[in-house]
């Protein structure tokens, strides 16, 4: 089948256009920005879970180191009010342990979650990730 002059013409004179090549450029590209966008996000979050576990581990045991009196179960308590923003179910938090080195009594916190994020962007799965986060202080008189 031929093509009549006219129509190969149009062709070539579409194709010397630059007006739209902008728009076609953004359409290959936006999916892979938009998955690298979505993706900062969900390892933000995560980052932020670890980080707001394990400073919470921290502030049970430096509180521990404070209030000498407190029972490894007040220190548990303590650390649970210091999660309460995250989804952590009160059996992630074992009661904390207390050993001697040398002399020196030390508690240990330690917090084991399994984390499901809800993803932002749905078409992500993530699943389920572990978390373990553990904080062991001194405990001075």
């Amino acid at each position: 089948m031929m093509r009549s002059r006219s129509t190969t013409r149009l062709i070539r004179r579409l194709l010397a256009c630059p007006r739209g090549h902008a728009a076609v450029e953004f359409v290959l590209i936006a999916p892979a920005l938009l998955a690298l966008l979505f993706g900062l996000i969900e390892v933000s979050r995560y980052f932020f879970t670890v980080n707001t576990i394990q400073f919470a581990m921290d502030e049970a045991g430096r509180w521990a180191m404070a209030n000498t009196s407190a029972t490894p179960t007040d220190v548990r308590a303590f650390a649970l009010g210091k999660l309460s923003m995250l989804p952590i179910a009160e059996a992630d938090i074992p009661t904390p342990t207390i050993d001697t080195v040398s002399g020196v009594d030390f508690i240990t916190i330690q917090c084991c979650n399994s984390y499901q994020f809800e993803s932002v962007a749905n078409f992500i799965p993530l699943g389920t990730i572990q978390i373990n986060v553990k904080s062991r202080v001194p405990l001075v008189d």
